[in-house]
């Protein structure tokens, strides 16, 4: 399940990234606000008709990213309250959501970034982009009887800062 989410965070990171180095600015990837109002809203209605988050095809396409949402749990309706500040990047809205199975009534923000593909996140999950705190996969540990060339190198491998002969010029 958080895969996805991962490939998705990676993608639009890597891209922004790009973009960076190439001059550009970020009102270059801010939409329009008719334009991100209307994709939150398209994307709130497919929610509330049962469709899973994801890719909406379309121009511009959507893409959605909203690790929140339970599982079961059904959009009954929602209310696009107002559009806050996220800083110089993207549109961020106040969106109120109430939900049955289990019935809740809710707040969220989302914010919307890009201009085709349109990106829509939960707030939360854009933070997590932001300061790339998404849960990460630890490697497996090397068995303890494992003797092989690269685990006594790993094991014989200096961990001090000072610099090898290689390194100075």
């Amino acid at each position: 399940m958080l895969r996805p989410f991962v490939c998705a965070l990676a993608t639009l990171a890597a891209t922004l990234l790009v973009a960076a180095g190439c001059g550009t600015r970020a009102r270059d990837y801010t939409p329009s606000p008719q334009a991100a109002r209307a994709s939150l809203e398209l994307a709130l209605n497919e929610w509330s008709q049962g469709r899973l988050v994801g890719s909406i095809a379309g121009k511009p396409n959507v893409q959605v990213v909203d690790t929140s949402r339970q599982q079961g749990q059904t959009l009954r309706s929602f209310n696009v309250l107002s559009e806050t500040s996220v800083g110089a990047e993207g549109r961020c809205y106040v969106v109120r959501l109430q939900f049955d199975n289990p019935a809740a009534d809710e707040r969220a923000r989302y914010v919307v970034v890009g201009i085709d593909p349109i990106w829509i996140f939960r707030k939360e999950d854009y933070d997590k982009l932001a300061h790339w705190e998404h849960p990460m996969e630890l490697p497996e540990p090397l068995p303890a009887e494992d003797k092989s060339p690269s685990a006594i190198e790993l094991e014989a491998t200096p961990t001090s800062a000072s610099p090898t002969s290689n390194e100075r010029s």
